[in-house]
């Protein structure tokens, strides 16, 4: 058996840098002691920023990070660092901002070169062994680097002042603004619609990756303005989705995006945060339409994720690999006659090619995946049951290949992502099951994640490791908020103010009037934020959405007071540029429409409970809040002190900026 050399990440938890713990390559993970080396030595540093399941990343390591002589190069010259983005997503944010800058593009590996004090002056995505895609050789970029390192320090060092410069502006300034247009929200909701590929669904004309955020501001935009061109876009889009590639139609579930603009031919790691976004998104849109086959969807993308990531423990894993067998998507795709064959040991063929179409992807082998080309109809359960067996079948059929690797962490921000999931589906479709695993999550995170309400971010092999960053705390709060709107345990709701208050003074510079992403003690030259909403809902715009909404609930005028200095600084960035900040758009919308207040007050007959409940749970205005005062809540708000029960029954109070109507006793009476 071969005798395997292990460095520096060998007792790492992460699966990415245990992944590459038997590389030559001498690895440090991210810590002072490597670059206290750097500075000894007098060497620069290669920092390697991916995920575990990264194709390229993986590409990349075999290629370059187990070859001998590139590790000779880089041991020989180098102080060499990997980090799991997961876990670090500020250093994987602070990197890329600078390699996005200089390059012009992005993405994973991330490769960049530092000087020992962690000033970026080089870098880039993934490198080839040789020449090819119009990039040097890694080889030759290690040469060119070593040679600008020893030869050009003087340059290098007042690059390094311009360099500052670069992330204090791209992190902290912004066109701070004055006085809010809110005829410039309608206008950038304009730019969306002009923009959105009414053909094949989504925005680009490239690669289609799934833009949730951008989808639920449509949503909150209709709700506000009854705009139906919004909501035919997130139907149209969801559609496309839910029936193209990029779902996987045997096991359930999203791949990450397509590489065509079809959303045909996927990168096929699988995210938790993709897919609770995914059921997040179709469950919002249930509660303005009916549709069944999204519906169906929704419950199919739940059993994966809770089949395929749950812990046994209650918390669920983050991703899982494109790779199987050191090729991308060997455990999705299909060679076409086996398929035929497969299908064909119990089925009529006939009757799955006409639901169903193969997608030829790799020619030589004819290999591919599976896509809808028309929907069953969806009241003929005896189709639909025979549609579900062939699922099943190849399901059962495709388990006997060796499956791709799950990443073991599990972190806060994304678990907290899927408690609000959940809590949303439970308001869709009032099914248990639900809510009982958006709860079985929270204890989850409160059992391990959280210690005297200070958050942590990440959760593997019974190890809980790094300060919580903004996401975190933001994202868990939002979880807080949502759970109380369906169970109205008032614990959740004051948990969630505790913690707000306490996120203000980790992350909030008042000054400067930004979220930061990580606490005072960073381990980056200067601190970073985190404003963009592309693939999930950033720690900025989630901020100032709950401080508005639990400011006036608590009747905090602090609260309020720093929202509206965040919408303030972030206003003319969100309108300008839209298509990345969907959540903070959403937040925007708090502003333009009165302040909405349903309250519902218990009495002695509370027999209407069921039917007031359902009302409330399909009222999801992104201006509105929700409270019920119980006989026995501690709830003492100003607004709260008339609203007794009406003839001691169970009474709803419909109410706009405070201001609330006839109360209501009678579910009869309620318009849904």
């Amino acid at each position: 058996m071969e005798e395997r050399n292990f460095n520096k990440l060998v007792n790492e938890k992460s699966l990415y840098l245990r992944q590459h713990s038997t590389n030559p390559v001498n690895w440090y993970p991210w810590s002072e002691e490597a670059f206290e080396l750097a500075k000894q030595k007098n060497r620069p540093v290669f920092l390697s920023i991916g995920y575990s399941s990264c194709h390229w990343c993986h590409v990349m390591e075999k290629e370059s990070f187990e070859n001998e002589e590139i590790a000779r190069i880089l041991n020989d010259n180098f102080i060499s660092i990997k980090v799991d983005r997961e876990e670090l997503p500020d250093v994987d944010n602070f990197y890329m901002t600078f390699v996005q800058a200089s390059t012009g593009s992005g993405g994973w590996p991330l490769n960049v070169f530092l000087l020992p004090d962690k000033t970026p002056f080089f870098g880039g995505t993934y490198f080839p062994p040789e020449p090819k895609f119009g990039k040097p050789s890694f080889k030759t970029v290690l040469n060119s680097v070593l040679e600008t390192y020893k030869n050009k320090s003087d340059e290098l060092e007042k690059l390094k002042a311009e360099i500052t410069n670069f992330f204090e502006k791209s992190f902290i300034d912004a066109n701070y603004s004055d006085e809010i247009n809110y005829a410039k929200l309608k206008d950038a909701h304009q730019v969306i619609v002009n923009n959105y590929d009414w053909k094949n669904g989504g925005w680009g004309k490239s690669s289609k990756f799934p833009m949730f955020p951008l989808l639920n501001f449509l949503i909150d935009y209709y709700l506000v303005f009854k705009d139906e061109n919004s909501k035919k876009i997130v139907e149209h889009n969801l559609f496309k989705i839910l029936t193209g590639g990029i779902y996987d139609h045997i096991g359930g579930g999203m791949h990450r995006y397509t590489v065509d603009n079809q959303w045909i031919i996927p990168h096929f790691e699988k995210m938790l945060y993709d897919n609770a976004q995914l059921i997040q998104t179709i469950a919002k849109y249930l509660i303005i339409d009916e549709n069944n086959f999204f519906k169906n969807r929704l419950n199919e993308t739940f059993h994966f994720m809770k089949n395929e990531l749950k812990l046994e423990n209650g918390g669920y894993l983050t991703a899982i690999d494109a790779d199987s067998e050191g090729e991308e998507g060997k455990f999705y795709l299909w060679n076409y006659y086996e398929l035929v064959d497969t299908v064909e040991e119990k089925f009529d063929k006939e009757l799955f090619f006409e639901y169903y179409q193969f997608n030829l992807i790799e020619k030589d082998k004819f290999l591919g995946n599976i896509s809808m080309r028309k929907i069953p109809d969806q009241n003929d359960s005896i189709l639909l049951n025979e549609l579900s067996l062939v699922q099943l079948h190849l399901e059962q059929n495709r388990k006997k290949k060796i499956p791709p690797e799950k990443d073991n962490k599990v972190l806060t921000d994304l678990n907290s992502l899927l408690i609000s999931a959940l809590t949303l589906t439970f308001r869709a479709t009032e099914d248990q099951k639900f809510i009982n695993e958006a709860i079985s999550i929270f204890d989850f995170i409160q059992k391990n994640l959280l210690k005297q309400n200070k958050l942590f971010h990440s959760y593997a092999e019974g190890e809980t490791k790094i300060e919580g960053f903004a996401d975190d705390y933001f994202n868990f709060i939002q979880a807080l908020v949502d759970l109380y709107e369906v169970t109205f345990d008032e614990k959740y709701l004051y948990q969630a103010y505790e913690i707000l208050n306490n996120s203000i003074s980790l992350f909030y510079d008042r000054d400067k009037k930004v979220i930061y992403q990580q606490t005072e003690d960073s381990r980056l030259p200067i601190r970073t934020t985190e404003n963009n909403d592309y693939s999930k809902p950033s720690s900025t715009a989630l901020a100032t959405a709950l401080l508005l909404k639990l400011g006036k609930l608590f009747e905090e005028k602090t609260f309020i007071s720093i929202a509206e200095e965040l919408l303030h600084k972030n206003f003319n960035d969100a309108v300008q540029n839209p298509f990345g900040r969907g959540k903070f758009l959403s937040t925007l919308l708090h502003m333009v429409s009165p302040d909405a207040q349903l309250i519902l007050v218990e009495g002695d007959d509370n027999t209407s409970f069921d039917k007031f409940k359902s009302f409330l749970f399909r009222k999801i205005s992104p201006v509105q809040l929700t409270l019920f005062r119980k006989k026995d809540s501690s709830f003492n708000f100003s607004y709260l002190q008339d609203k007794k029960p009406f003839e001691n029954k169970l009474t709803l109070y419909v109410c706009e900026n405070f201001t609330c109507q006839r109360p209501l006793n009678n579910p009869d009476q309620l318009n849904f």
